[in-house]
C-alpha cells in the first residue's frame, strides 16, 4: 500500500547559480557516490538538480521537513536493472522504519529548465479506512498554533499601541525577543557545535531582534553572520538556518527577497518578510518560512493568505507585552473542546433539536448533506423539510416532513416551537416567492429567539435588507458572493473588519468563509480558525458546515462559538480525508473522530 508521496521541481538555473557560488555545497548535499556518477556527466547540474529533486522528494512523502535527517542519509542510486533507486541510512532510514515504509518508487526526469522528481513510499498491504490516508490526526498538535486555547490577533497599528504602553523600555522588549529568536534558532538546528547561521537584518525593531539573536547564537559557538537587508546579495551566504528579520508586520510595498542556499532552513522573526501584517498579502518574492515566531499575539498577516502559506510552523512569543484587550482571537483545539457541551445523563433527543428546510429539484443533495451533518454533530433530533418534497435520499437518521411547494412558510412557522435550532436556505432556490418564504420563516425565528443558520439561496433571500429579519441569535455563513449580496460591496482585503463591519450593521453572527475563516459578533468580538484547506473547496462542503453549526446551537453553544467552533470541526473532519478526490459526504463521516478526541480535552 501506498504510505506517502513526494514530488519536488527544482529551477535548474537558480540551482546552477547557488552551486556555482557556494563552494562546498555539492559536498554538503552529495554523497561521495552520487558526486562521482554526476561529475562523469556532460552537465553535472542536470545530475546534481535532479537528486536534490528526489531527496526533497523523499522528505514529502515521509511528511517530515529540511532539517529532519542528513542530506547524506537520502542517496540517489542506480539498481541492478540502471532504474535509479532510494537507499536511507542514519536517521531517515529509522524514520523510514517508524512509518512503516518497505520500498521506494522514484521517477526522475528533467528538462532544459526544471528537474523533478516523484516519489512514492510502499509499506505493507493492510485495511485501512476508507476515507482517509493512514496517519491522519483529528486534532492539530497540542504545540500547534490552533492545538490549545484562544490566541490573541491585533493588527499592526494595535500592536504598536501594546509596545507604546509597555512599562519597559524598547530595549528591554527587543533584548527578550532577541532572546527568543535565539532560542527558537538553536532548537531548530539542533544544537550549536558547528552550525552556521545568516541573520537578515533591516534597520527597524524587527532587525534589532534579529541583531540582538545573532548576539546571542555567538556565545553559544555558532558561526553567525548579519546580512543588511538594504544590501543583500542575490544569493545569500551558504548557512544552516537563515533568521529572517528583514522587515516586520508595518511592512507596506514590494520586496524581493535574497535566495537561501538549497537546504537550509528559515526562521522568520514576527512575519515573513514582505508579507503585509494586516491582510496577508505579498508583492515580490518572499523567503518561505519553516517556522515563524511573533510575540505577544498574532498579526492578521500571519494567518492570512499568503502569509498563512508561507509561515511554516507558528509561536507566539511573550515577551511582557498586555493584549488583554484584544478583540479578535485564533481558535485552538481546547477551547472549541471547552465550549461543547457534554450531553447530560438522562438527555433526550428533543434537548438538541435542529429542522433543516432545505432543497429544491435539482438540489436535493444540499438537504441531505446539511441534514447529515447535524446528525453526526451530535444533534438528538433532525428534521428535514423540502418545499414540494424531497426528490433525494436522506439520511435514514432524519425525520422527513415535506412541505407544500408553494407558500410553505406558515407550516414551517407553525411547528418552531419544538426546535432548538433552524438550518435554513442550502439548495431552496433563488425565484423571488422562495425568496418571500424564506424571509417569513427567518423573521419568524428571529421572532422567537430560535438560534438559526441562514446559508446559501437563504443569504441571497435577505441580501442588503439583511438587518430587519435577523438578529444575535442568527448565524449568517456567506462566501465572498454571498457577502457581498449581503453587504452591497465586495470583500476587502482586511477580511476581519469586513466580517465585524457586517456583523454590527445587521445584528447578526457573521461567519465569512475563505481558507481563513473569519467568525465576527454584533459586538465586535471576532474567531478565527485555519483548520480548513483547499480540500474543502468541493461541492457541498458549505451545506456540511451549515448543519455543523445548527446542531452546535442546538446543543447550547452560543451563536458566535457555535460557528468558530463549527468551522473548526468542519476543517479538521476535513484535514482527515485525501489530499485529492474528497468529497463533502467524507467531511460528515469523519466527524465523530473529531468530536471523540475533543472529549479528552475538556476541562
Amino acid at each position: 500500500m501506498i504510505v506517502g508521496i513526494g514530488n519536488d521541481l527544482v529551477d535548474l538555473d537558480r540551482f546552477r547559480r547557488v552551486l556555482e557560488r557556494r563552494a562546498g555545497l555539492v559536498e554538503k548535499l552529495f554523497t561521495e557516490s552520487e558526486r562521482e556518477y554526476s561529475l562523469r556527466r556532460t552537465d553535472p547540474t542536470e545530475r546534481f538538480a535532479v537528486r536534490f529533486a528526489a531527496k526533497e522528494a523523499v522528505l514529502k512523502a515521509m511528511g517530515v521537513g529540511i532539517g529532519a535527517v542528513d542530506w547524506h542519509d537520502i542517496e540517489v542510486r542506480r539498481d541492478e536493472d540502471g532504474q535509479p533507486s532510494v537507499a536511507l541510512s542514519g536517521r531517515a532510514s529509522t524514520l523510514a522504519n517508524q512509518l512503516g515504509i518497505e520500498s521506494w518508487r522514484l521517477t526522475l526526469s528533467h528538462s532544459a529548465i526544471v528537474a523533478q522528481a516523484v516519489v512514492v513510499a510502499l509499506g505493507p498491504e493492510r485495511l485501512v479506512a476508507a476515507l482517509g490516508p493512514v496517519g491522519a490526526q483529528p486534532l492539530p498538535h497540542p504545540d500547534a498554533i490552533d492545538g490549545g486555547g484562544l490566541v490573541p490577533i491585533v493588527t499592526p497599528s494595535e500592536m504598536n499601541e501594546i509596545d507604546r504602553l509597555a512599562p519597559e523600555p524598547v530595549e528591554v522588549l527587543i533584548d527578550r525577543a532577541g532572546g527568543a529568536v535565539a532560542r527558537a534558532a538553536l532548537e531548530m538546528l539542533g544544537g550549536a557545535y558547528g552550525r552556521r547561521v545568516v541573520v537578515l537584518a533591516g534597520k527597524g525593531n524587527n532587525g534589532n531582534d534579529g541583531r540582538n539573536a545573532a548576539e546571542r547564537l555567538r556565545t553559544h559557538g555558532v558561526r553567525v553572520t548579519v546580512v543588511d537587508a538594504a544590501d543583500a546579495p542575490e544569493i545569500l551566504p551558504d548557512c544552516d538556518l537563515v533568521i529572517d528579520a528583514a522587515y516586520g508586520t508595518g511592512f507596506r510595498g514590494e520586496w524581493h527577497a535574497p535566495i537561501a542556499a538549497p537546504g537550509c532552513l528559515v526562521l522568520a522573526v514576527d512575519i515573513p518578510s514582505g508579507v503585509d501584517g494586516l491582510t496577508g498579502s505579498c508583492f515580490g518574492d518572499v523567503l518561505d518560512a519553516d517556522a515563524t515566531i511573533t510575540f505577544a499575539a498574532l498579526k492578521p498577516g500571519n494567518v492570512f493568505g499568503d502569509g498563512l502559506a508561507c509561515s511554516g510552523e507558528l509561536t507566539v512569543t511573550d515577551i511582557g507585552l498586555d493584549t488583554r484587550a484584544a478583540s479578535a482571537h485564533l481558535v485552538g483545539a481546547a477551547a472549541v473542546a471547552s465550549w461543547i457541551p457534554e450531553p447530560a445523563i438522562d438527555a433526550h433527543k428533543w434537548q438538541s433539536a435542529v429542522w433543516v428546510v432545505a432543497g429544491s429539484p435539482g438540489m436535493g443533495g444540499a438537504a441531505a448533506l446539511s441534514t447529515g451533518a447535524a446528525a453526526r454533530t451530535g444533534a438528538g433530533y433532525v428534521r428535514v423539510s423540502t418545499p414540494g418534497g424531497a426528490t433525494t435520499e436522506m439520511p435514514l437518521e432524519a425525520v422527513r416532513m415535506d412541505i407544500s411547494a408553494e407558500g410553505w412558510s406558515s407550516e414551517v412557522i407553525a411547528d418552531l416551537g419544538r426546535f432548538d435550532s433552524l438550518v435554513i436556505g442550502n439548495g431552496l432556490g433563488s425565484g423571488d416567492s422562495t425568496k418571500e418564504q424564506i424571509r417569513q420563516v427567518v423573521a419568524a425565528a428571529t421572532g422567537r429567539g430560535l438560534p438559526t443558520v441562514v446559508d446559501a439561496d437563504g443569504l441571497t433571500a435577505l441580501g442588503t435588507d439583511v438587518s430587519r429579519f435577523v438578529s444575535e441569535f442568527t448565524v449568517l455563513t456567506p462566501h465572498d458572493g454571498e457577502f457581498a449580496r449581503l453587504a452591497g460591496h465586495a470583500v476587502g482585503e482586511d477580511r476581519i473588519d469586513e466580517a465585524r463591519t457586517l456583523a454590527a450593521e445587521s445584528g447578526a453572527v457573521v461567519l465569512l468563509k475563505g481558507r481563513t475563516t473569519v467568525v465576527a459578533a454584533p459586538s465586535g468580538e471576532v474567531l478565527v480558525s485555519i483548520a480548513g484547506d483547499q480540500r474543502l473547496a468541493t461541492a457541498g462542503t458549505g451545506d456540511v458546515l451549515a448543519g455543523i453549526i445548527g446542531a452546535l446551537l442546538a446543543c447550547g453553544v452560543d451563536p458566535l462559538r457555535a460557528a468558530a467552533g463549527g468551522a473548526f470541526l468542519h476543517g479538521r473532519a476535513g484535514a482527515l480525508g485525501w489530499r485529492r478526490g474528497l468529497v463533502a459526504g467524507d467531511v460528515i463521516a469523519h466527524l465523530p473522530a473529531v468530536l471523540d478526541d475533543l472529549t479528552f480535552l475538556r476541562p
